[in-house]
């Protein structure tokens, strides 16, 4: 849709006001799209009058590109915990996975809390 309204002001300044819009329920420009306009004709016409032609040009900006989120890791697994647990105490690789075979996780990770039970406690100790 289209639509010009003209005004003539007390000097005799013929004001041209344009509207345009979408044919439909969308938007010509976004608000980040940047306006332009030119005049690119204007002449008397025969009968006396002034032909005002306008070129309005829109640009809109480029794209933002959509940007993926890394898929989240995994938590680890009862049995990597204790292997990690059991090489921070010295062990080696190979020594803590046999250890995590033959006593299981779960019992591992039980030493392990115990252990930072008497940590804490001993931390916490008023005869400090």
């Amino acid at each position: 849709m289209h639509v010009t309204e003209k005004i003539v002001d007390d000097k005799g300044v013929h004001i041209l006001s344009s509207t345009l819009e979408a044919d439909g329920p969308f938007e010509i420009a976004s608000p980040k799209a940047a306006l332009e306009a030119k005049v690119i004709a204007l002449r008397r016409t025969d009968s006396g009058g002034v032909f005002l032609q306008t070129a309005v040009s829109i640009t809109e900006p480029a794209a933002e590109p959509v940007v993926v989120p890394e898929p989240e890791k995994p938590a680890p697994t009862p049995e990597e915990l204790a292997v990690e647990y059991l090489k921070a105490t010295g062990l080696s690789a190979s020594e803590a996975d046999g250890a995590v075979e033959r006593f299981g996780a779960a019992k591992i990770l039980q030493q392990k809390n115990a252990a930072l039970d008497a940590e804490l406690n001993a931390l916490l100790d008023p005869k400090k």
